[in-house]
């Protein structure tokens, strides 16, 4: 007899759908962004902290692994220089499957700040590595 999931099927790539200045971009193969904050024990009186300090987020650069082709399609719809695009917002939506919720992260003020290709033999597939800044992430936006 199959033992049941306990906890069903959860998020993976194939559940991932991103959408760029309005169209579900199919050609991305990895996506990476998030955020830290500076934390730090502050010392007083003894050798233990007594307090702790808590700075500002500082948003990573928000990484896409595009194929060429979605890169393209991109500088057509901006009329060439991708890094000219004003800020937009990026949707993350993680489409749910059985055993788990729709998640939607919303990456604020996006913009690209490079454009570039990089190819060497062997490859079979041309995948463009991009660097866009944000300001701003909603984790699970309602």
């Amino acid at each position: 007899m199959a033992q049941p999931l306990i906890n069903g099927v959860q998020h993976a790539w194939s559940s991932v759908k991103i959408n760029i200045l309005g169209r579900v971009v199919t050609g991305v193969t990895s996506i990476e962004y998030g955020y830290n904050r500076l934390i730090e024990d502050h010392e007083g009186a003894g050798d233990e902290p007594v307090c702790r300090g808590i700075g500002s987020k500082k948003y990573k650069k928000l990484m896409l692994e595009l194929f060429q082709f979605e890169v393209v399609a991109l500088q057509q719809a901006c009329g060439g220089d991708i890094t000219s695009i004003p800020p937009f917002d990026i949707p993350v939506l993680y489409v749910a499957t059985s055993g788990s919720a729709q998640v939607v992260d919303v990456i604020q003020n996006c913009q690209f700040m490079d454009n570039n290709r990089t190819l060497k033999t062997g490859d079979t597939k041309s995948v463009v590595k991009l660097e866009l800044i944000c300001a701003g992430i909603k984790f699970q936006a309602a």
